[in-house]
């Protein structure tokens, strides 16, 4: 497209403006054509009385449209926005947004956002008070799902990712440990999204969520498909619980601060699939390692030595380094060579591999 105008700029000054929820007062905005060019700059205002600010490049002459968009934003409150733009989620989103960021391309679709997108983008929300009930990401969905299960994970890991798959199917699951109820009650206060755009792939430097019942952090690339629902990810996730669920299920680590507000738990999933239908990555063995190396050294009738040994094997499915206790033996005393004896049934203390197969074994 090519505009029949040249040279024509255009400058307005706006003291109030009205859309539906929106205003937007002391706008002031110039706009010049000059062929297939476009430049809308300076754009500035304030959108519901916090400061916004950006820029606006087009060239009507490529097939799509190329285009460059800068911007910067403070403390907006975003109801007004939702209630403007998304009237069917009225009054269930609020709290503020700031964002900034540059966006370059040319053209919206699937196969030119793979070869011509770039840019970068730094989004921080705050006080959203979004009710879980509320989401309808299936992403968003998916990482909730996941910290539910985690109860049920520990002590039985087989059910549990029964469960898992069965509520991604859209059931539910009824083990919950507790932490349903609490979950439910604690929407989503802070989102938080940044990173940078480019040779196909969005990378995610930070993927951040806040309740008041737990943290999710994630980083990892997002690469674009010609159906952008279909572009693939890979999230590890690190998940921190509120310590009064962490101490229902008696997931306290000893050693954490007493003003400590969260207990990170093991890295025990990650996010990977397509965008618009997430699927889960589970590391059972993390989280009911955990479990052996708390409760190992406890367990009735099991001695010192396979106590250990099991705390140890714990210690290893969880990713972290296992602590040994090894026996001082002083200095100059002859330990007396092991002798040759047959084994006898019952006597002798579990390998690390006989534990994990018993553990792991699925349950008939």
């Amino acid at each position: 497209m090519n505009l029949p105008v040249t040279n024509f700029t255009a400058s307005a000054r706006l003291g109030v403006v009205y859309l539906r929820e929106m205003v937007m007062s002391n706008v002031v905005t110039s706009v010049s054509i000059n062929g297939s060019k476009v430049a809308i700059k300076p754009m500035e205002m304030a959108l519901n009385g916090a400061p916004m600010n950006g820029a606006v490049l087009l060239d009507l002459g490529v097939p799509g449209f190329k285009y460059e968009v800068s911007f910067k934003a403070a403390e907006v409150p975003f109801a007004p926005l939702v209630n403007t733009f998304l009237p069917d989620r009225r009054d269930q989103i609020g709290g503020t947004i700031s964002a900034q960021g540059s966006i370059a391309g040319i053209g919206s679709t699937g196969p030119n956002l793979q070869k011509h997108l770039a840019g970068n983008f730094d989004i921080a929300t705050t006080n959203l008070n979004l009710a879980l009930s509320n989401v309808k990401s299936p992403l968003l969905k998916t990482v909730i799902r996941v910290i539910a299960m985690v109860p049920e994970l520990r002590t039985d890991p087989s059910a549990a990712l029964g469960s898992l798959a069965g509520s991604l199917l859209g059931g539910s699951s009824s083990k919950s440990g507790g932490w349903g109820d609490e979950l439910s009650r604690s929407p989503i206060d802070v989102i938080e999204l940044k990173g940078a755009m480019g040779s196909g792939k969005i990378d995610l430097a930070r993927a951040f969520l806040q309740s008041p019942a737990f943290q999710v952090d994630a980083s990892g690339p997002i690469t674009l498909a010609a159906v952008t629902s279909n572009s693939t990810l890979h999230l590890p996730l690190n998940i921190a619980v509120a310590r009064s669920l962490a101490e229902k299920i008696n997931f306290v680590p000893a050693g954490t601060p007493t003003n400590a507000l969260y207990v990170q738990l093991p890295n025990y999933v990650a996010v990977k699939g397509k965008i618009g239908e997430p699927s889960t990555d589970i590391n059972k063995k993390a989280l009911l390692g955990s479990v052996l190396e708390q409760y190992g050294g406890k367990i009735p009738g099991v001695d010192k030595k396979t106590g250990g040994l099991i705390q140890e094997l714990g210690g290893l499915l969880s990713g972290r380094k296992p602590t040994t206790t090894a026996t001082n033996t002083p200095a100059g005393t002859n330990q007396p060579a092991p002798t040759n004896q047959p084994a006898i049934p019952g006597t002798n203390p579990p390998s690390a591999n006989d534990l994990l197969n018993q553990i792991l074994r699925p349950k008939r």
